[in-house]
């Protein structure tokens, strides 16, 4: 048996860990992307939108205001545009923020 100098097993190493970066292990029926992809689960009822559940907008009257504490007006920008989009666009909202949160008042 020849005695090498490590050198051919150093390239062994290499080439063996190369080869192992390259293809990820594969879990049971997970394909390449290493996630198990499953038929028949249901979906959960979501009971609606986050918002509405946590800003009243679409109960609110014209004249009528509420006051979100600890908000930045512009935090609520995504919940009032919906809220205006799911009244067929007639409904208007002015949000200013105050001392300690923000008042949203229903103009239109």
């Amino acid at each position: 048996m020849a005695e090498t100098n490590g050198l051919e097993d150093r390239r062994l190493a290499l080439t063996m860990s190369a080869d192992q970066k390259s293809a990820p292990p594969e879990a049971p029926g997970s394909g390449t992307t290493g996630f198990k992809i499953e038929d028949d689960v249901p979906l959960p009822d979501d009971g609606g939108t986050r918002f509405q559940r946590k800003y009243p907008f679409l109960e609110m009257k014209v004249g009528q205001s509420v006051f979100i504490p600890t908000l930045h007006a512009s935090q609520l920008a995504g919940a009032i545009a919906y809220a205006q989009h799911r009244l067929g666009g007639t409904a208007k909202f002015v949000r200013r923020s105050l001392e300690g949160g923000t008042r949203v008042w229903r103009v239109k």
